[in-house]
């Protein structure tokens, strides 16, 4: 056989599969999507897949942080507004470092060494689940009062990884480092003291309580001390005096604010646009999505079917809120450490939910992406749809990070924008 024979015949070999491998002609990000997938999707479905195709990337890619970032930067603005108030009382009393020092001394803060043991059961559950989950804690509690040492029973009892090689001892923590029923049990022991069972939305603890000691001026939370040291009448009347020295600063632009809320309504990726404005600054697009985002979903819905004075109104308020949590930044107001990690854990748990309902793990190809996200946008499930109905929500930061593209005319490309959550001008 020739050679020039042999070569036609292995070329007309891998022709089929070639073929085999369809084009594909709609591209959200850098996942792909053939015709024939795309052929029956049209219309709010394809903009549901293109949603889910995005968030599939961000899963796969470790990036749900970053997607993610102005809707935790929106609400760690609203845990520094708590503490604008007594900073504005704090200044009226002329209260400086000696006099906070003063205060702080006669009530710290407090750093605790703990150990402890958890059996895991969340808020989503079941019923029996939780209860094995109580008995199980109770029975080790139940040894431990008997005399058996804490590290032995956090050894065999705990499902904290790693809690067996540290008998269930924890890094130092202080207040906001860990959730707040955990936290108050720890609070309330004295050295060598064992807590009951404790429920947290993690599960059931046992605490004991090896040491605490005060934490230093100089590392404890301004806004924290604040907090407990001005009084709130104070507070309230420095608030208000401060507030309305600001009043009628802020302009609001209803002909784009309209705008925005008509794309938002019919499911497409609203314009990039600063919405109300204030002297050195400015409410975007991307704040009213962080705002919507954040919102209870009824209260979402009835504020997005309502009227344009209302709608306006509700821009407005979350406006001016944006107006001043510029200015306590530029105070140097700071957000707790562990208010802030709340923040993202609170939201690194609803990502987590939506993954494993829909389907989207880290590391997962493009292949395994296309397939989850096609899965997901027919699932029946009611925790499917609920994710579906969240991640819509997010829907221009997704567009804004996985843009749709396409080959095909047919396959009407939504477009994509560029949002930024920088208020300063």
């Amino acid at each position: 056989m020739s050679s020039r024979l042999l070569v036609s015949l292995i070329l007309l070999t891998l022709l089929p599969a070639c073929e085999r491998e369809p084009e594909r002609v709609w591209f959200v990000g850098d996942t792909g999507f053939t015709a024939e997938q795309m052929e029956r999707i049209g219309g709010a479905e394809r903009e549901a897949l293109a949603d889910l195709a995005g968030f599939g990337q961000a899963i796969a890619g470790g990036q749900e942080d970053e997607l993610l970032a102005p809707v935790v930067a929106r609400e760690a603005d609203r845990v520094r507004l708590r503490g604008l108030s007594f900073e504005l009382g704090a200044r009226e009393l002329l209260w400086g470092d000696v006099e906070l020092r003063a205060r702080y001394e006669e009530d710290p803060e407090w750093e605790l060494e703990v150990r402890h043991l958890i059996r895991t059961a969340e808020r989503g559950d079941d019923e029996a689940t939780h209860r094995e989950a109580r008995r199980t804690a109770e029975e080790a509690l139940t040894r431990i009062e008997a005399g058996e040492e804490f590290a032995e029973v956090a050894a065999q009892y705990s499902e904290e990884p790693g809690a067996a090689e540290r008998g269930g001892r924890l890094q130092p923590g202080r207040e906001g480092s860990w959730v707040e029923p955990f936290w108050e049990a720890a609070s309330a022991l004295e050295p060598g003291e064992v807590s009951p069972v404790v429920q947290s939305r993690y599960g059931y603890h046992v605490i004991m309580l090896e040491d605490r000691r005060p934490v230093p001026f100089e590392e404890a939370s301004r806004a924290a001390l604040l907090r407990r040291a001005v009084p709130a009448a104070v507070a309230a009347d420095a608030m208000a005096e401060w507030a309305g020295e600001r009043e009628g600063r802020l302009v609001p632009d209803p002909p784009a604010i309209s705008r925005v809320r008509r794309s938002m309504e019919v499911g497409e990726a609203p314009e990039d646009a600063v919405l109300v404005r204030w002297p050195d600054g400015g409410y975007r697009t991307a704040d009213l999505v962080a705002f919507l985002a954040a919102m209870e979903a009824g209260r979402r819905d009835r504020l997005l079917t309502a009227d344009d004075a209302r709608f306006g109104s509700a821009v407005m308020d979350d406006a001016r809120e944006a107006m001043w949590a510029d200015a306590a930044e530029e105070m140097g107001l700071d957000v707790p450490e562990g208010e802030r990690r709340e923040v993202e854990e609170r939201w690194s748990g609803r990502t987590a939910r939506w993954a494993r309902t829909l389907g989207f793990s880290p590391g997962q190809s493009e292949e395994e992406i296309r397939e989850a996200a096609l899965t997901a946008l027919r699932s029946p499930d009611q925790e499917a749809r609920i994710a579906r109905a969240e991640l819509a929500v997010l829907r221009p930061f997704l567009r804004n990070d996985y843009p749709i593209s396409s080959d095909s005319e047919s396959a009407s490309p939504i477009r994509s924008v560029t949002l930024t959550s920088e208020r300063k001008r």
